[in-house]
């Protein structure tokens, strides 16, 4: 090779290099350009994609507002017309009072004609309300509407559904001071519709009278709309926004402009009216896809609507996006503005890098005989690296990278070696499984690499605690064990623990967080708890878990009772496995008493299991188990079956039919084939379902209201009663009660214990009847053992008794015995063959 070709060669190396940097970087600030260009783009996209968000949110907030105000107003109209009417009696009640205390001298009847003077023509509620009086005979003594009556007996006068309103005022009045009273009454000068009409009553001593006034509720709510409707008409100026309200009839009733209003809607509006089921929780409607129009400006109409069910109306808004357009030029000018900094910047940075590469590339090749000396010395110091890289992987393999405490891969071998340390002295060893308390939660908020700081910290601050034999195991995670031996007895090992918590007794400062952490120990003891390390480690760490589930933050030896606690739970799981299988489960049934007539009305189910190794196990110690392990279905079913055959088989035989309570728990109730297997099983017992309740708990309404409110409908459209049991112990919401289709009500036992000896639950006890009562729903009294109790109840009005007093749960044959002695024993001896 001659001299002009190693020139060549060396004018290639020195710029070749640099023509390739400069063409590489014209296209790398070619593509960013257009890269931003694109970014550019796609901002002002998202700016109108945000700007008609944020207007979609307001206008749905507002009419939401709107419409669940509507909503509060008609769910307090009965409250509110109850506020009113008393306020009303209760003023009547006092010019009685002054009218009777300025003329006591007079004879009663003239002061009773003065009262009825000062009264008869005030008039209220727009000129709806007027007060009456009677006295507490059912005299007639004021009635301004119907002033023939006055002087005469109106006991018997009746509303539209035939209750003697004047006979049930009469005795409210002489039980109480004051009260209200509901009734229903047809509306002068209307249809014959009865209507709901609201009335407070005031007893006025001095004449044996009672002053009272009602309203038909209708008449209020009516007022009350238009009062709204009023005010939503002055606050129009207030919002950012246009809308309109139309009824049922799909008349305006508030709008804009006045002169709309009465007026029929559109066809446009039709259509949401036509579709108000899908508006009940809101919809958006005839709003255009094309927001940006040809001049870069928002344009077109956000609509949204929603369907008000309480008063039918529907309430629609309108935003014009054209109103918002300053906001979007607004910010669409700050991002362009943007755009063109950070290109200029992004110009100046690749120059400034090109020229710097271009330097490199030059200094590169002035220096490419250096670099092979430079790669020479660099394998020299790889190969040592990698030496000392040898020992750091052997170090690694057996410790933890992040406290720099050994691992598990030598905890064992460490633990043995220990023990045998401890048999040569005749000493003991403490295993301690350390778990740090929501270390979890230290993560999710200050974030992994404080929680990863505080495990190195709580590492260097264990190693502290150590002596010469003792050792600490990174074990995984946020868990640490200690291994103590050559201690002398419990204390010794109690030391050592209050020397690790003693740790926990200061707050750590991580990052300039300061942090209290604690963390919960479980302890097992050579050669107390064993003589291996697996078996020291498995049973410290089952004692850490017990201590975390009593309370965090402490330390618990191991002990053998917890051992059998534990070996007891598995074996329950295991026996009820098969106890279908040896027919170990039976059912007893509680007859239910009527309250009234005495006689048997029904029985509740009740599953029993005893096994030959275990013997009698309660229901409420396996039935959890069941459902943890996935055993309720086949149990339930079972108890169906069975329940659903003596049943038949007893009402077939029986003049007197009796029904039967089934307890049903959640996961049962809420399976997909629940309703078509308990109505197959019916069936094939020919048992009506009317004769078949339902049990259910609260708890199933809390955590699946949708599916148990679909279930509980679908039972009751098929004849079943559905009972809500231990009513009162729970949530007890009076919504759902509302919501669900329940027929039945069962008291607690625990109220019933205490009804005559506490005023409380004797208050709770009335108060459950009361709800049943005025949901048209019985009510059965569970574990009732005295006869006081029994009185009680029935003065209380409950339907059902059962308990103790009456029986105790019977097996099949014993309820027959005592119940329907008729029944023959061949036939009764078919419930065995089940």
């Amino acid at each position: 090779m001659n001299a002009t070709s190693n020139r060549n060669i060396l004018k290639l190396i020195k710029y070749g290099p640099i023509t390739v940097v400069v063409l590489f970087s014209a296209v790398m600030i070619m593509l960013l350009i257009k890269e931003n260009k694109a970014a550019l783009e796609r901002d002002i996209v998202r700016l109108s994609n945000n700007a008609i968000s944020q207007q979609r949110l307001l206008l749905k907030n507002q009419i939401d507002a709107l419409s669940n105000h509507t909503s509060f107003e008609k769910n307090t109209a009965t409250e509110q017309l109850q506020n009113d009417i008393r306020e009303r009696v209760l003023e009547a009640h006092a010019i009685a009072t002054g009218i009777y205390r300025s003329n006591q001298s007079l004879p009663k009847f003239e002061i009773g004609t003065r009262i009825k003077d000062a009264l008869r023509n005030v008039r209220f509620l727009e000129g709806r309300g007027y007060f009456f009086a009677t006295s507490l005979d059912g005299v007639s003594e004021l009635l301004p509407i119907q002033p023939d009556l006055e002087g005469t007996s109106i006991n018997d006068m009746t509303d539209v559904k035939g209750t003697k309103i004047v006979k049930d005022m009469v005795a409210l009045m002489k039980e109480r001071d004051e009260t209200f009273y509901h009734w229903w009454f047809q509306k002068p000068d209307s249809d014959t519709r009865p209507y709901f009409k609201v009335g407070f009553l005031k007893r006025f001593e001095p004449l044996d009278w009672y002053l009272g006034t009602g309203e038909y509720l209708v008449d209020f709510e009516t007022q009350l709309q238009n009062k709204m409707l009023a005010r939503l008409q002055l606050n129009r100026s207030n919002l950012t926004f246009d809308y309109f309200i139309v009824n049922d009839a799909l008349h305006y009733i508030s709008h804009n402009d006045p002169a709309m209003i009465g007026q029929t809607t559109t066809s446009e509006v039709l259509h949401v009216k036509q579709r108000h089921s899908l508006a009940l929780e809101g919809e958006f409607i005839d709003s255009s896809h094309s927001f940006i129009g040809d001049n870069g400006l928002l344009t077109g109409k956000i609509t949204y609507a929603r369907h008000n069910p309480d008063w039918h109306w529907t309430l629609v808004g309108s935003i014009d996006l054209e109103a918002v357009n300053q906001y979007f030029v607004d910010h669409k000018r700050d991002l362009e503005v943007k755009n063109e900094e950070t290109l200029l910047k992004i110009l100046l940075l690749s120059t400034v890098l090109s020229l710097m590469l271009v330097a490199v590339c030059f200094v590169i090749s002035r220096n490419t005989a250096k670099r092979f000396k430079r790669y020479e010395s660099k394998i020299l110091r790889h190969v040592n690296q990698l030496n000392d890289n040898k020992e750091q992987l052997r170090f690694l393999a057996n410790h933890d990278p992040l406290t720099k405490l050994r691992n598990r891969r030598e905890l064992e071998s460490s633990i043995e070696a220990d023990i045998t340390l401890c048999l040569e002295s005749d000493t003991q060893l403490a295993v301690m499984f350390f778990d740090l308390d929501d270390f979890k939660k230290i993560n999710d908020h200050y974030g992994h690499a404080t929680g990863d700081t505080l495990l190195s910290v709580l590492g260097e601050s264990f190693s502290e605690l150590l002596g010469p034999k003792d050792n600490v195991f990174r074990f995984g995670g946020d868990e640490f064990i200690f291994c103590f031996p050559l201690l002398t007895n419990y204390e010794h090992a109690k030391e050592k623990v209050l020397a690790i918590q003693q740790v926990f007794s200061k707050e750590i400062d991580i990052f300039n967080n300061k942090l209290h952490v604690n963390g919960s120990i479980g302890i097992s003891m050579y050669p107390h708890d064993g003589l291996e390390a697996s078996e020291l480690i498995r049973k410290a760490d089952l004692v850490l878990y017990k201590s975390k589930a009593q309370q965090k933050g402490q330390f618990l030896f191991y002990e053998q009772s917890l051992h059998l606690e534990l070996e007891r739970a598995l074996l329950i799981e295991t026996k009820l496995r098969t106890a279908l299988a040896n027919n170990e489960l039976s059912l007893v049934y509680q007859p239910q008493i009527c309250a009234t007539s005495g006689q048997i009305m029904g029985v509740e189910a009740l599953i029993r299991w005893h096994n030959s190794e275990l013997g009698f196990i309660a229901p409420d110690e396996f039935i959890k188990v069941a459902e943890n392990v996935g055993l309720i279905d086949a149990i339930g079913d079972f108890v169906i079956e069975q329940t659903c055959h003596d049943i038949a088989l007893y009402n077939h035989n029986n003049a007197s039919p009796i029904t039967v309570s089934v307890n049903v728990s959640p996961a049962q109730l809420i399976n997909e084939e629940f309703v078509a297997k308990i109505c197959a099983v019916t069936k094939k017992h020919q048992l009506s379902n009317a004769y078949v309740t339902i049990e259910i708990t609260e708890n199933v309404l809390i955590s699946e209201m949708a599916r148990s409110k679909a279930v509980i409908e679908a039972l009751r459209d098929r004849g079943f009663d559905v009972s809500l049991d231990d009513f009162g112990t729970g949530y007890s919401s009076l919504s759902y009660l509302t919501q669900l289709s329940i027929s039945e009500l069962k008291i607690d036992r625990s109220f019933i214990m205490k009804c005559l000896s506490s005023e409380q639950s004797l208050s709770l006890v009335r108060s459950i009847i009361l709800i049943a009562q005025s949901g048209h729903m019985s009510t059965v009294a569970e574990g009732v053992e005295t006869i006081e109790q029994y009185e009680k109840l029935r003065e209380l009005g409950c339907d059902i008794i059962q308990g103790y007093y009456f029986s105790k749960p019977l097996p099949f044959m014993q309820l027959c015995e005592q119940y329907a002695p008729d029944i023959e024993l061949a036939v009764l001896s078919e419930s065995d063959a089940l």
